[in-house]
């Protein structure tokens, strides 16, 4: 899906403003799908629409990028760099990827001053939450009655995520690293999520907190 949505965003690049029927021809999907794909990127702020009459029928909506959508489909030769260099560890040897992100991310928690183990759980959300802001993350932590919640509705490597999404386990990397055996990803925005949410399990001897908002 994430694929679809890169093919939209490149084909309203390269055309300025197009039509429903227009996009699902050329990414050959139902419109109905084309419409469900551009609600989400109206959604991240990515495209924008207005509504055109034609003639004696119903009027149509136009789509276009929108400034957000023009600036991170930007060139920029870093992001070139650092995607053709993904795809050339990932095609020789995955694992030198996830060891990437490995040693990225304890790089983060030394430059941070490192994981202080006698903090107790809020306290070590706070850190997660302070270092992921940061690295450039926009980010904050919260709680339900299964545990708590991280979640972060922006990065630094928006750009970069749309055609490479696996430099997304950059961040989880990092809160797996602070919170080690207890984080699984609830939702991510590459997926078509509002925000990405990453769920940290209590620790066994602290109970889970209660399910009022903090």
């Amino acid at each position: 899906m994430q694929d679809t949505r890169n093919q939209l965003l490149c084909h309203l690049k390269a055309h300025g403003s197009t039509t429903v029927a227009e996009l699902a021809v050329t990414v050959r999907l139902e419109p109905v799908t084309v419409r469900h794909h551009l609600g989400l990127l109206r959604d991240q702020g990515l495209v924008e629409s207005d509504t055109q009459r034609h003639g004696r029928g119903r009027p149509r909506n136009i789509y276009r990028l929108s400034p957000s959508g023009r600036a991170t489909l930007r060139e920029d030769g870093c992001e070139r760099l650092a995607g053709r260099l993904l795809d050339w560890v990932l095609a020789h040897d995955g694992r030198e990827a996830e060891l990437f992100f490995a040693a990225s991310a304890r790089e983060a928690i030394a430059a941070h001053g490192g994981a202080d183990g006698a903090l107790d759980m809020e306290g070590r959300l706070e850190s997660t939450v302070a270092l992921l802001v940061q690295e450039g993350f926009e980010a904050c932590w919260d709680h339900d009655a299964q545990g708590y919640l991280i979640r972060h509705t922006s990065c630094p490597y928006s750009t970069l995520c749309l055609t490479h999404p696996a430099v997304c386990c950059l961040d989880q990397t990092l809160i797996e690293a602070l919170h080690p055996g207890a984080v699984s990803r609830e939702s991510w925005r590459p997926a078509g999520d509002d925000v990405c949410t990453y769920r940290i399990s209590p620790s066994p001897e602290r109970p889970a907190p209660p399910p009022e908002a903090r």
